[in-house]
């Protein structure tokens, strides 16, 4: 599958997935920086916690959108002895990512419909705040499935909460998953059993950001109709 690139498409309307692509590109050099930099490092600082109670003895773990990096370094600091990888189409991001990475894990260029690793090769995989602008989340999700190992985990924090199904009828055309039942299924679907999820953020009484806990589970089942 051919990987998302960032650049100048002469005016053309680009597919969400290149959009989303393109201005992570450009965001790159100050992602982390202001509001939106700090709220980001909460939620990293967070899904880090989780990973630490669900997968303490990971030898593996594959961050999918990993962004400039913070996630990794987080663990880098907590599992010195554990192999990080992290995987961002975005080329800015990944540049970001290895200067932030100092030897400490690997980081390479590609989307999570097409992750550059053999089967059953991950322990734990994170997914923190990427998941939203995955060009097709199912297909992602699959993938990820995929590189687990038996018994692996994956986390993926994102937007969700069923008030948040109203914002999947408005705006771009691009499907995204941001019910948790909805969100389950697919998981269910691709082969991995929804363990729990753990709430992140909420405005008011309304949840915002959460986290679903899965496990590599039974072979996948065929495409839902």
């Amino acid at each position: 599958m051919a990987q998302n690139q960032g650049g100048n498409n002469g005016g053309v309307r680009q597919p969400d997935g290149a959009r989303d692509v393109t201005e992570f590109d450009q965001r790159a050099a100050t992602y982390d920086d202001g509001w939106r930099g700090a709220w980001h490092g909460e939620i990293v600082t967070r899904v880090g916690g989780i990973a630490r109670k669900v997968a303490p003895g990971a030898e593996t773990i594959l961050d999918v959108g990993c962004g400039t990096g913070r996630l990794l370094a987080d663990l880098a600091a907590m599992r010195p002895d554990a192999t990080l990888i992290g995987v961002d189409p975005a080329p800015a991001m990944v540049e970001a990512a290895r200067q932030r990475a100092a030897g400490r894990f690997e980081v390479k260029q590609a989307a999570a419909e097409a992750l550059p690793l053999p089967d059953s090769s991950v322990d734990l995989a994170l997914s923190v705040l990427s998941f939203d602008h995955w060009a097709d989340q199912e297909a992602g999700l699959k993938e990820v499935r995929r590189v687990l190992r038996p018994g692996g985990v994956v986390v993926v924090a994102d937007l969700f909460g069923t008030w948040l199904l109203l914002t999947t009828i408005v705006g771009r055309a691009r499907r995204r998953i941001r019910g948790p039942r909805v969100m389950e299924a697919v998981c269910i679907t691709t082969g991995m059993a929804p363990r729990a999820w753990q709430e992140l953020q909420r405005v008011g009484p309304l949840p915002v950001v959460q986290a679903l806990v899965a496990d590599y589970s039974v072979p996948m089942t065929r495409k839902r109709k």
